[in-house]
């Protein structure tokens, strides 16, 4: 498919996943737990920070309220978030660092699918760091997935498949 009518597919099906959103956060506070409980660290320091004062979720639905993205760019950041983790094997998602991790996929998976745009310094406000640590972090993010952004429709929906399972 061109990539415009797989962008249109990514964006239809996510409108039609209602629980998408809270199955991310489900995975994601899961993932958290497991890495907090076993007491791991991360070795990419510019993804840690202070522990996030509310839950996944929460944090999950503070950007949807005032990023007002589809909910394509959450799986889409998910998907990122993996490419990550193989990438960067000790790369954890623990309690702290999941609110980085979380808002700049989030935000690079917009930037690379949506039309409009939302400025690094909203993003920043949306996510509780400073927009200087967000432009960081976005590099180190783009630098360490190799800028390789583009997801596949087979990729998306085994992904989808696999959160509603």
């Amino acid at each position: 498919l061109h990539h415009l009518e797989f962008m249109q597919f990514m964006r239809a099906d996510a409108y039609a996943q209602n629980d998408l959103i809270g199955d991310i956060a489900e995975a994601m506070e899961s993932a958290v737990r497991e890495s907090d409980r076993l007491k791991l660290r991360t070795k990419v320091l510019v993804f840690q920070g202070p522990v996030l004062a509310i839950s996944v979720t929460k944090y999950l639905e503070r950007i949807v309220k005032y990023a007002r993205i589809s909910s394509s760019c959450f799986l889409v950041g998910l998907i990122y978030l993996e490419r990550l983790k193989d990438r960067e094997p000790s790369l954890c998602l623990t309690s702290r660092t999941i609110q980085r991790l979380l808002i700049v996929s989030i935000m690079v998976a917009s930037k690379f699918l949506e039309d409009g745009h939302i400025p690094n310094k909203v993003w920043a406000e949306i996510g509780g760091v400073s927009p200087s640590e967000l432009n960081r972090m976005e590099l180190v993010f783009l630098f360490r997935l190799g800028f390789n952004l583009a997801v596949t429709r087979e990729e998306y929906s085994s992904r989808a498949d696999c959160l509603r399972a």
